[in-house]
């Protein structure tokens, strides 16, 4: 092809053909562009390929082109372009350099009407899939708001708008119409839009100004559709604030030729057009078959939300009850129960499903049940537990047996007999009667020793006078009724001070504290004791760098309680040792006595309240039994540990154990 041939190919072919640098500069273009684009010659000339593609599509047209320069193979690609009016075009480029280091050349081809025809088609597909979506959603009851919410998400999605709503045409006392909407986008600018929305959306916002672009279909019936609303006869404006208004389209929809709703969407790329509205007749029929629908369910929904509402205060009462609540028939059967009953006897819900209330509380199933309440307590006579308060053992899951407090109660539910069955673990309370019998068991004797003793004492001087009870005889008896006054006082003040401690919920305020100074003054407060037995406490084995997570006062409470036992059952003239040490992140302290041990069929006691060897050199030291117990509590209390290793005639090593601590210089 001679150069006349070419030039007269370029210039009249129908297809888009032009040369560019791999800049996008068109270097030359031929004359069917400007039936595309509405560009002249002149103007392309003047321009890049990058200026007319929009910006979206702007960056992979750039890498197409760079590849170019590494390859001989043509590229293809498609790309929306702006025309002189600004309208978009697709276009489908196909581009090659055939090695030329300087230019590119292409054919370019208008693929609009098949583009906007697999879009529709597209578009149709996608709206046969959404309203078999809202079927089923309605189907399966969906809540009103949610599905129209869902609705209105399908509508701009496939019309490709920014914003919209689906609402409902009522009408006011007086006849005049208004809008209600069912689902509407958010677009609040302001915190007074915002506060409106967040407060009126969930139940419709009612619009009554009909002077807009709405309020004229509202009125006519009939849709509106105009890409440019600013201008249009209708338009009432937009307040102050309201994204723009672009492009925007009112279709109302009918029931058997009845105005239900309508919907209203707005800025679509490119406008809106009859097309766009006929493809969303059947969405838009679906938007009043799902109004009406609602409407005409509100009565019944309206009955059945009263009924669940009636229900769930049941629910809530049964479910946060403290006690244990469930239901049976007259046979015995379960049929509901709350977690509590879970949690007694170690159950899931399925496992009691139909389940006998005797696998839960055999001894309702006895003849002769083991407290004699009944006389006939036997199935199917669960209505003799009627109005009863008993006691009674349940079983538990793994076998258990639990102690509880049962009252059974008669409904009758559509002509059936129920049973409501209350339950109480009563396992703290037996522990606390328990405790309370041998607390009361175990104060008496050690009241009654001292007691005994000042009662002697007393009764002696009673019998013999003062006058014939002279010198040391007086004074034995004054001692040994002041010895034990000293030991009532002592034992009810540890009874107070292990009460106080377990009576408290928290635990004790801990510091990081330097153990050398506590060690040193817990020693001080046990030196008259040492003097009087000529013990001598060590504690040079404490490094002044050992520091530990505590509370002082505690602290040395426990280490003079430590020391103490350490000196009374020392021999006269021992020594008494008080080491420390880091063990990982544990900081320990130790006291070791020379005493004669502890018997090893009492270690497992010796944290007991009230335990004391049966030995008598043990008695003769005195004590309430009472200290250990309080030493232990004290560092569980400060999440520390206490313990002992004792061998009899060489002496025992009392340990407490803290969390370590690092404390500044």
């Amino acid at each position: 092809m001679n150069g006349m041939d070419y030039r007269r190919f370029f210039t009249q072919s129908l297809e888009m053909l032009f040369i560019a640098g791999f800049d996008g500069v068109f270097k030359e273009v031929n004359p069917a562009w400007e039936g595309v684009l509405g560009f002249s010659v002149q103007e392309l000339m003047a321009r890049r390929i990058f200026d007319i593609v929009i910006a979206e599509d702007r960056s992979r047209t750039h890498d197409a082109f760079a590849s170019l320069r590494e390859s001989e193979t043509a590229i293809c690609l498609e790309t929306r372009c702006q025309t002189r009016n600004g309208e978009l075009r697709w276009l489908a480029w196909t581009v090659n350099s055939f090695g030329d280091s300087a230019s590119v050349y292409g054919v370019a081809r208008d693929i609009t009407d098949q583009k906007e025809a697999h879009q529709r088609l597209e578009r149709n597909h996608s709206l046969l899939r959404t309203l078999g979506r809202i079927q089923n959603q309605y189907i399966q009851e969906l809540d009103a708001h949610l599905l129209f919410d869902h609705l209105l998400e399908c509508v701009l999605s496939l019309t490709e708008s920014e914003y919209g709503f689906i609402g409902e045409v009522l009408e006011k006392e007086d006849g005049t119409p208004y809008l209600k909407t069912h689902a509407i986008t958010n677009i609040a600018w302001d915190d007074a839009t915002r506060a409106f929305y967040r407060e009126n959306a969930p139940a419709g916002l009612e619009f009554l100004n009909l002077d807009t672009l709405f309020g004229a279909v509202i009125r006519s019936g009939e849709a509106l559709i105009t890409n440019d609303p600013a201008h249009h006869p209708k338009s009432g404006g937009i307040p102050p604030g309201h994204p723009p208004l672009k492009a925007f389209m009112g279709a109302p929809f009918f029931v058997g030729g009845r105005f239900i709703g309508m919907a209203g969407i707005a800025n679509r790329a490119g406008g809106y057009d009859a097309d766009l509205l006929a493809d969303l007749q059947p969405l838009l029929k679906t938007c009043g078959h799902l109004i009406i629908a609602f409407k005409n369910d509100l009565k019944r929904r309206s009955a059945e939300a009263e009924v669940r509402e009636r229900n769930t205060r049941l629910v809530a009462i049964m479910d946060h009850a403290p006690y244990g609540i469930l239901t049976m028939d007259e046979h015995g059967i379960l049929e509901s129960c709350n977690p509590i009953v879970l949690q007694l006897f170690g159950y899931l819900a399925e496992e009691l499903c139909d389940a006998s209330i005797f696998l839960l509380i055999p001894d309702l199933a006895r003849d002769e049940p083991s407290d004699g309440t009944h006389d006939a307590l036997k199935e199917p006579s669960l209505d003799m537990l009627v109005g009863h308060t008993l006691e009674m053992n349940g079983r538990r899951s793994d076998g258990e047996m639990l102690p509880l407090e049962l009252g059974v109660s008669e409904m009758w539910l559509g002509g059936r007999r129920m049973y409501t069955v209350m339950l109480r673990d009563i396992t703290e309370r037996r522990k606390m009667e328990n405790i309370k019998d041998e607390l009361i068991s175990v104060v008496s004797h050690e009241l009654r020793t001292p007691l005994t003793s000042i009662q002697g004492a007393i009764k002696m001087l009673r019998v013999r006078g003062l006058e014939a009870l002279v010198g040391a005889r007086t004074d034995t008896l004054i001692d040994l009724a002041e010895r034990n006054c000293a030991r009532l006082s002592e034992l009810i003040s540890d009874m107070l001070d292990i009460d106080t401690i377990e009576r408290e919920k928290e635990a004790f305020r801990l510091t990081s504290l330097d153990l050398q100074p506590i060690v040193e003054e817990a020693v001080g407060l046990v030196a008259p004791l040492a003097e009087q037995r000529d013990i001598t406490v060590r504690f040079d084995e404490v490094p002044s760098s050992l520091a530990a997570w505590c509370a002082a006062s505690r602290l040395i409470q426990v280490l003079t309680n430590l020391l103490s036992n350490a000196i009374k059952y020392s021999p006269n003239g021992a020594t008494v040792n008080v080491r420390g040490r880091r063990i990982g992140g544990k900081a320990r302290l130790e006291v070791v006595d020379r005493g004669e041990g502890i018997p090893v069929a009492f270690r497992e006691h010796v944290f007991q309240k009230f335990s004391q060897a049966e030995r008598s050199s043990v008695r003769r030291r005195g004590g309430t039994g009472l200290g250990l117990s309080i030493c232990k509590a004290i560092m569980e209390r400060q999440n520390g540990d206490i313990g002992f290793v004792s061998e009899e005639r060489r002496g025992t090593t009392f340990w407490i154990e803290l969390a370590a601590a690092t404390t500044e210089a």
